[in-house]
């Protein structure tokens, strides 16, 4: 379930319940995938060979809380800097 959703320029935040026994892992990669392929479907122009729709990281907070806008932004430079190698 899809509690709630933040859309930023940099980043896309997603609030998530779900069951305990579920690896996040698992909930992430489908996520992403069933999001690329609707993104695709709708979209065609955005989805090309070269650039993906998604960054490989991703930033996974459990219990839940909300992060700050420090931590946000902390990890939006190491994933750039990831990216750049």
């Amino acid at each position: 379930r899809v509690d709630a959703i933040e859309v930023d320029a940099d980043f896309i935040a997603v609030s998530l319940c779900v069951p305990q026994k579920t690896p996040p892992d698992d909930v992430i990669t489908h996520l992403m995938d069933e999001t690329t392929h609707r993104t695709a479907a709708l979209y065609p122009e955005l989805i090309d060979g070269y650039r993906p729709l998604w960054a490989d990281g991703y930033y996974l907070v459990m219990p839940p809380r909300d992060l700050s806008d420090r931590e946000i932004a902390r990890f939006i430079t190491y994933q750039r800097q990831a990216q750049i190698g």
